[in-house]
């Protein structure tokens, strides 16, 4: 047995719903494949003789689910049952599709201008190329000091220190949890 009977086993993933909602889908790559929600964590737990018999939500890296599993107790509700249906999948494509192409469509006006993104985050990677965003970035900024002086995977696009920003007439915020941060350091950009 891997867990007493009276103990109580912690898991903490992306909550499905909030990827949805939020169209988060950057949350979601090779070493974070997957985002839980109840009614699928609950039948994994049953094989197991456990129960989800408490969740909470945290804000913590733009949302995640704490699910609480031990024997003999009482299970919680189910989440949305819209999370379970086809239909909500599509939407959240096509939502996604329509933002990239409003972001495409945009730069496509910014021709003659330098564009930056700021964050060189694998979030970053997923977005400028499911957006198809390669041809208009001609650097990233990150201050992560392992970061910087290096390339973007693919595209080696050059990773500047923060202290470069306004080298770009437009930057694309693709590290979003940190926009404010970004507004307090460089409140003139």
């Amino acid at each position: 047995e891997f867990l007493a009977r009276d103990g109580t086993f912690v898991l903490e993933s992306f909550y499905l719903a909030d990827i949805i909602n939020n169209r988060v889908f950057d949350f979601l790559y090779h070493e974070q494949p997957s985002a839980f929600s109840v009614k699928p964590l609950k039948r994994l737990m049953r094989r197991y003789g456990l129960s989800i018999y408490r969740t909470e939500y945290t804000t913590n890296r733009g949302g995640l689910m704490r699910y609480y599993c031990g024997y003999d107790k009482p299970e919680v509700e189910d989440d949305n049952p819209l999370l379970y249906e086809k239909k909500t999948y599509s939407d959240l494509g096509d939502r996604i599709n329509a933002e990239r192409e409003l972001t495409r469509t945009y730069l496509k006006g910014l021709q003659d201008m330098t564009v930056a993104g700021f964050g060189a985050t694998v979030s970053a990677t997923g977005i400028i190329y499911h957006f198809g965003l390669g041809e208009w970035l001609k650097f990233l900024i990150d201050d992560t000091q392992s970061k910087t002086g290096r390339y973007s995977p693919g595209l080696h696009l050059p990773v500047y220190p923060s202290s470069r920003i306004r080298e770009a007439d437009y930057v694309v915020v693709f590290t979003w949890r940190l926009a404010e941060i970004l507004r307090t350091v460089h409140p003139d950009v």
